[in-house]
């Protein structure tokens, strides 16, 4: 019932408040023109996402064991990473202070996770380290994927409502409370940003939520939860992000110049609609999800499968744009025979 009131409120609120944000940007001036690295025709106000992410964290905030440590410090790095994402939306950030400020971000949350933790001296020293550089590329990895419409709705609802169920399964009540939120801001984000959208996440969302997942990922392995049941949900994104990242680097490219080299962008480029998109990256999500929950109960040699099943899944997600232009390939050489 808990989760459902997280749920209902989430929703309801972010959907009640979020057509006055809109207006309000649209008066301000505050619109994604595109440009010819741009997933989308028409300028459209950015940062729609605020609503949701300030409704989320009141939502965290309210839940009984986020006051305690190290759980009082997710609400804190998400409420100042949103705002370097806020501020880099109305007037640009530079680059290096926005580092900065992830770092510090990053390295609180590792170590209030790690250092009260139960493992021995050398797991936590090198748990904290690894955490670190973790919640760095994963917030920019999370921000890099908010390219089109509606996947980053799909992927913070999706990475909910798995996580919801690997915390009835485990009775962790902080952390479906905290699910619950997150597919309550999801939906309400949505229903502006599916579509026809009305609206971009915009660099508030994509890092108030990115640390949000982040932080709770790295506060839920510290408490034993199994890495590769709550890392399932967003592995498509980890691995879009990293390897197209190393691909870049091998060509030479720069790295944090806009461009549309992801494997969902390779798919909208190849005329699927935002949406088709998208979905099909929430379906394989849906999948990885379905086999990291089944991960908590499984014998060695299911976890095995069960990994390798994810890893087939990214790598078919990753070759995806490649397996359309070879069958487009194929059912024009039909054509002409």
């Amino acid at each position: 019932m808990v989760f459902a009131a997280y749920l209902g409120i989430g929703t309801f609120a972010t959907l009640l408040i979020t057509p006055f944000l809109i207006t309000f940007l649209r008066k301000q001036g505050q619109f994604d023109t595109p440009n010819h690295r741009s997933s989308h025709s028409k300028p459209v106000p950015r940062g729609g996402s605020l609503v949701a992410i300030v409704v989320t964290i009141c939502l965290i905030v309210s839940i009984g064991q986020f006051h305690t440590w190290p759980l009082v410090v997710i609400p804190i790095a998400v409420l100042i990473s949103s705002s370097v994402g806020l501020a880099d939306d109305v007037s640009g950030l530079n680059p290096l202070l926005r580092l900065i400020v992830l770092l510090v971000i990053s390295l609180s949350i590792s170590t209030a996770s790690f250092v009260p933790s139960s493992f021995s001296l050398l797991f936590k020293l090198v748990a904290t380290i690894v955490a670190i550089i973790f919640i760095v590329g994963f917030i920019n990895a999370w921000n890099f994927m908010d390219g089109i419409d509606g996947i980053t709705a799909i992927g913070v609802g999706v990475t909910g409502l798995f996580w919801a169920i690997l915390a009835s399964e485990l009775h962790l009540q902080w952390l479906e409370l905290l699910s619950g939120a997150l597919i309550g801001g999801a939906i309400g984000f949505g229903a502006f940003n599916c579509f026809r959208s009305k609206t971009f996440a915009g660099d508030v969302g994509s890092y108030g939520w990115g640390s949000i997942i982040a932080g709770t990922i790295v506060v839920a392995i510290s408490k034993h939860v199994p890495i590769d049941a709550i890392i399932a949900p967003v592995v498509l994104s980890i691995a879009d992000t990293s390897t197209t990242l190393i691909k870049r680097a091998w060509r030479k490219e720069k790295l944090f110049e806009a461009h549309k080299s992801h494997a969902y962008q390779r798919l909208q480029q190849r005329g699927y609609a935002h949406m088709s998109v998208s979905s099909i990256y929430g379906l394989l999500s849906v999948l990885c999800g379905v086999l990291g929950v089944g991960n908590l109960h499984a014998t060695i040699l299911d976890h095995v499968l069960n990994d390798f099943g994810i890893l087939l899944i990214a790598i078919f997600y990753l070759y995806l744009p490649n397996f359309t232009d070879k069958f487009a390939s194929l059912k024009i050489e039909n054509k002409l025979t």
